[in-house]
């Protein structure tokens, strides 16, 4: 079963951070990005699972509110595969943003992806 999870990084300079807690086992399929204004500089965004960086997606300088970025996922199949648990939350991650810009984005999520490589 795949489910999608929504996030939102409040309007700001600078860096950014949310937590997401799920409700089960699962793994990362995939995420996409879109700012709310032009961000000033490139901001790139990381989806964490404890210490795994699962994926980034970079926003141009001058994307403009609305501008839908998709991440590049691990490259690392075991990357690929860490699990995501009530235990271990998702960490969401916007490095850089000169103008006050706020980050809204999407996460895919499967509970059987452990067996899709």
């Amino acid at each position: 079963m795949s489910k999608i999870v929504s996030f939102s990084i409040p309007a700001a300079t600078g860096a950014g951070t949310v937590w997401i807690p799920v409700d089960a086992t699962y793994t990362v399929l995939g995420f996409y990005v879109t700012p709310s204004t032009a961000p000033g500089g490139t901001s790139t965004v990381t989806v964490t699972s404890g210490t795994a960086d699962l994926g980034a997606a970079a926003i141009g300088a001058t994307d403009a509110a609305g501008t839908v970025t998709s991440a590049t996922m691990s490259s690392t199949l075991a990357t690929r595969k860490t699990i995501v648990s009530p235990t271990v939350p998702l960490k969401i991650v916007v490095d850089a943003r000169s103008n006050s810009c706020a980050i809204f984005g999407t996460i895919k999520l499967d509970e059987f992806a452990l067996q899709r490589d």
